[in-house]
């Protein structure tokens, strides 16, 4: 049983969704938009999976304690994506 998200997540999803929308329209980039609520890496892996996608894109970042002891998102994903994986570092 899932509960559904409170209206502050509805709002933020919706403000996400948005911006990104936005952002793909000013570069004319082709791509699909999925916001949703939950565990990052296992909802990105999910949809990828849903939309039998070609690749997946996602930024990393230079790891913290938290990603030495957990793991990161990024690592998660591209263990487990059924598909490419591109990476792109990011700088701090």
């Amino acid at each position: 049983m899932s509960a559904a998200p409170d209206d502050w997540a509805v709002d933020v999803m919706a403000a996400a969704e948005s911006r990104l929308s936005e952002a793909l329209r000013s570069t004319n980039t082709p791509a699909l938009i999925h916001v949703r609520a939950g565990n990052p890496s296992q909802v990105i892996i999910a949809i990828a999976k849903e939309i039998a996608a070609d690749l997946v894109v996602i930024a990393s970042h230079r790891d913290d304690v938290l990603d030495r002891v957990f793991g990161s998102v990024v690592d998660h994903v591209v263990q487990r994506a059924p598909c490419s994986v591109l990476v792109l570092r990011t700088t701090r």
